[in-house]
């Protein structure tokens, strides 16, 4: 902290704060920018849209019901929709049957 003070940054408490919200700015952005251009977050980036702790993983549900939602919000899902990316099929071919 004193290499910051002798670098006129000022208050470093100030400057922690500051810098805090640099950092976290520039993770969300980058963050916004993977989701959008990963085919594997196609379904992702219409129910996330902040970077925090989803509320359902700090209440209390049955364990199963958190797994279900963890696994869908990471496309871990037996649906043809991500199975058929695994399998580099067409979107529009990812039928269910």
């Amino acid at each position: 902290m004193t290499y910051f003070i002798s670098q006129d940054v000022g208050d470093c408490n100030s400057f922690v704060k500051a810098f805090r919200m640099i950092l976290i700015e520039y993770y969300t952005q980058r963050w916004h920018g993977h989701i959008l251009d990963s085919s594997r977050c196609y379904h992702y980036k219409y129910i996330k849209s902040m970077l925090n702790v989803e509320q359902y993983l700090c209440i209390n549900i049955p364990l199963k019901f958190k797994t279900t939602l963890a696994n869908f919000r990471c496309s871990n899902i037996k649906l043809q929709i991500e199975l058929g990316r695994r399998e580099n099929i067409d979107i529009h071919n990812r039928l269910c049957t």
